[in-house]
């Protein structure tokens, strides 16, 4: 019985992290398919969000683009509950709000190319799509800070560092960088996704299998129990 719950217990980690390793794909083979598309687009000058916007071509494979790495985003937060609720629960939060980027479309009446230069668009919509995206990114960040706090303290120090290292250069691709704007969401793009794939692939490591286990057993150590006053 043993055998046939570690084969199921596998199986279980097998499914959704092949979903969420193909919606990683996905997002990048559908933004590709619509940057061609989009007559006059420069990745490194455009953004991410005029292939889907309001007076895009073909605005749907955009969408779709989006609306993938939100489904990646929310199947991360599985694997994620074996290091933490609180991250899990971020990063689920954050697969959403991606789901409303994808919905909530900036308007480019003249097309995609160019419309990050100033056209106009619809303040009611950009709003809601701009909160979005914060909300995106700082329930992700959160979600991966306290998994990167989780790994240190069951022993995975590289992993952590390297968790830590993929959040702050995903900040730093937002707010820091002095680069033009699409080449700077694409950047910010793959390290997000780079960080996804270390989540989904999380149940096939000893980390992923262990680190839970290894945190309870540290918090019923003799040296983390509280002296009680004999009585």
């Amino acid at each position: 019985m043993s055998a046939i719950r570690r084969i199921v217990t596998r199986l279980g980690g097998v499914f959704p992290t092949t979903i969420g390793l193909t919606a990683i794909v996905a997002t990048w083979v559908l933004f590709g398919i619509a940057r061609m598309e989009q007559p006059g687009y420069e990745p490194m000058r455009d953004t991410l969000s005029s292939l889907a916007s309001h007076g895009a071509s073909f605005a749907w494979i955009g969408m779709a683009g989006i609306s993938m790495a939100g489904i990646a985003t929310v199947i991360a937060s599985f694997p994620l509950r074996r290091l933490s609720q609180p991250a899990a629960l971020a990063m689920g939060v954050a697969g959403f709000a991606l789901l409303v980027v994808a919905f909530t479309r900036i308007a480019c009446p003249d097309g995609a190319a160019g419309c990050s230069m100033g056209a106009a668009t619809d303040p009611t919509t950009s709003t809601a799509h701009l909160a979005a995206i914060m909300v995106f990114e700082v329930t992700f960040v959160s979600a991966i800070g306290s998994a990167a706090i989780c790994l240190w303290r069951s022993g995975a120090r590289l992993a952590s560092v390297g968790a830590i290292v993929g959040m702050v250069l995903s900040i730093l691709f937002v707010a820091l960088a002095p680069m033009e704007i699409g080449m700077k969401q694409r950047l910010w793009l793959l390290v997000n996704s780079l960080l996804l794939v270390g989540c989904q692939l999380l149940p096939f490591h000893r980390v992923g299998r262990d680190a839970k286990a290894a945190l309870l057993i540290r918090s019923e150590s003799p040296q983390s129990r509280p002296m009680r006053a004999e009585t």
